[in-house]
């Protein structure tokens, strides 16, 4: 049986969200990220990878194998499966408003509306879900160490030079991208005054980066 923990960067995430965030804005977003890690347990089973663990933490969900895979290509494959079912969502919902006639810009109004509770119209939310999963695939793809884009970086590298050019040019990777990850996140804040929930995501996230930073 998986072990499931619950770490308190999780807890922190999550009410800072709650304080800053609608249900219904939280309850999407939180969809989008449950399809996101179906997508890594599904890549799990086809590769037959054994999950010890499942982690949730201030990076989200952690997904833990029994053993440090051996082979690169499984690990890239196991990494890149959650972004692209995000990316699929992001497809099907372009393709629903295509069929509907709803150009992007008719699109983006809808889903600014639903975030300022202008208007709850059904093609609000869906179309933040199909925002929210672009974002949550695009995220993820950014070389930040504990991101499935990390550890896709990390095995490229590796498989190309060694292990210890992975893990240096991946730490200066990771801090980069997360210092651009906390700044866009914090001017989002400011501007909209509200996604708390995020900027405490990527300030961890930074703080993280940093305090790893240091390769022996």
């Amino acid at each position: 049986m998986k072990k499931i923990r619950l770490g308190m960067g999780a807890l922190l995430m999550l009410s800072a969200m709650i304080i800053s965030d609608r249900a219904d804005v939280i309850l999407i977003y939180a969809f989008s990220a449950f399809l996101h890690e179906i997508g890594h347990l599904s890549a799990a089973k086809l590769l037959k990878i054994k999950i010890k663990e499942i982690k949730f933490d201030f990076s989200g969900v952690r997904i833990c194998t029994d053993e440090r895979l051996t082979q690169y290509k499984s690990e890239i494959a196991l990494a890149a499966a959650g972004p692209l079912v995000n990316f699929i969502v992001m497809g099907a919902v372009l393709s629903f408003f295509k069929a509907q006639g709803v150009s992007l810009a008719e699109a983006a109004e809808y889903i600014e509306s639903f975030l300022a509770q202008r208007e709850a119209h059904i093609y609000g939310a869906i179309g933040f879900f199909g925002l929210s999963a672009a974002l949550q695939g695009g995220v993820n793809l950014l070389p930040v160490s504990s991101f499935d884009g990390g550890r896709i970086t990390y095995c490229v590298i590796a498989s190309f030079f060694s292990e210890r050019a992975a893990s240096r040019a991946t730490a200066a990777l990771s801090a980069a991208s997360a210092f651009v990850l906390w700044t866009v996140s914090l001017y989002l804040m400011l501007r909209m005054s509200s996604g708390l929930g995020i900027y405490v995501f990527a300030a961890c996230i930074f703080a993280s980066t940093l305090k790893d930073s240091d390769i022996k």
